[in-house]
């Protein structure tokens, strides 16, 4: 007997994302203030939300590809697709932004 597989919208992969993406926007504006008394601190978590937007993207991905597998259907699939591409979008902004704060450092 097949299980039901999750819904989609419950991954918890999406949810993590989505904070990430939320937090990127805090990212940016962080970086814009300029304070550098923070450069380093904020270089840190820039680090470590590309880090945490990286793997949420690896499991959605995973996801995506465990979707297709069972026959998800079109409209899931095509969900999965949007959000893998949003994730993939912020993480390679976030990891500007860390590659430009650490480079604040380089002698």
């Amino acid at each position: 007997m097949a299980r039901k597989a999750r819904p989609v919208h419950r991954s918890a992969g999406r949810r993590l994302g989505a904070v990430g993406i939320a937090l990127l926007s805090e990212m940016r504006v962080l970086r814009d203030i300029g304070n550098r008394s923070l450069s380093a601190d904020l270089a840190v978590a820039a680090g470590a939300l590309d880090a945490g937007l990286s793997g949420s993207s690896i499991n959605l991905r995973a996801n995506l590809r465990t979707a297709r597998a069972h026959h998800a259907s079109a409209a899931a699939l095509a969900e999965l697709h949007v959000d893998a591409a949003r994730l993939a979008e912020a993480q390679q902004r976030t990891a500007g932004i860390a590659e430009e704060l650490s480079a604040e450092f380089d002698d």
